[in-house]
């Protein structure tokens, strides 16, 4: 069993900056703070506090305005939580619904989202493609869609592990569907702005790509369709299909 836990560490009594999504504030994986120590003490820095009660999966927390968010699954549920940044302790946490159940050669702990938080908002995206509008001061859900039931999305092999993408008043996300390979939704209301629409060729019956989401040597979900192969490329066929390890492969000896 995988737990997520987040540990704090200090070296001075110095206020750190937010990192309010995915690989920070300019999702660069670049942090604004200064005078960071260039070598750690030989035991470490102090420990502040610890929590390693939070449920299992794969989320990496965001951190906004004195509060760390995150994603996990507690039980048979699939939750989104908030911790004080000072000490540690839960604030709130808001069940999504019933956690996702993935299949074989799949981590089977939880989500992988990094919630992403805009001002009094947050957005998260759960594992079977549940994507929801939270309240950062209480964790009253605004607005939830799924990208399955609402877009015809293509739960990928992995399921849906991305972090939603706050564009100034839009939502940006991937449903991977043949009408909605990509959305962006309004993010006070959760409606529809626009949808971007898969090209039709190279697809399958269903404009969709073979293969997209997933299979051994072929697709999933009944509409995948038998695809042209991606064009441009000396061998096509080889991405029409996704293959897990060496034994997908027959080896073939030239003289």
């Amino acid at each position: 069993m995988i737990s997520i836990g987040v540990v704090f560490l200090t070296t001075a009594t110095i206020e750190a900056a937010d990192w309010p999504q995915w690989q920070g504030p300019n999702r660069d994986g670049k942090s604004a703070d200064t005078g960071l120590l260039k070598q750690w003490p030989e035991n470490g820095p102090p420990l502040v506090w610890r929590n390693d009660k939070l449920g299992g999966g794969y989320s990496a927390p965001s951190i906004a305005s004195g509060r760390v968010f995150g994603m996990s699954n507690r039980g048979d549920e699939e939750v989104v939580w908030a911790l004080s940044e000072r000490d540690g302790s839960e604030i709130w946490v808001a069940p999504l619904g019933p956690a996702f159940q993935q299949q074989a050669s799949q981590g089977r702990e939880g989500p992988a989202c990094t919630p992403t938080v805009d001002g009094e908002r947050l957005y998260v995206e759960g594992l079977g493609g549940t994507v929801a509008c939270l309240q950062v001061k209480d964790g009253k859900i605004v607005w939830q869609r799924s990208l399955t039931e609402d877009f015809g999305g293509r739960r990928p092999m992995w399921s849906y592990r991305e972090s939603p993408l706050v564009d100034g008043d839009r939502v940006i996300l991937t449903p991977g569907g043949a009408d909605a390979i990509l959305v962006a939704l309004n993010k006070l209301t959760g409606e529809t702005i626009w949808k971007a629409r898969m090209s039709d060729s190279p697809a399958g019956a269903s404009g969709v790509p073979s293969g997209f989401g997933g299979g051994r040597g072929g697709s999933v979900g009944g509409g995948g369709g038998s695809g042209t192969g991606v064009t441009g490329t000396k061998d096509p066929g080889l991405f029409t299909s996704e293959h897990f390890s060496m034994t997908a492969f027959s080896p073939r000896v030239l003289c």
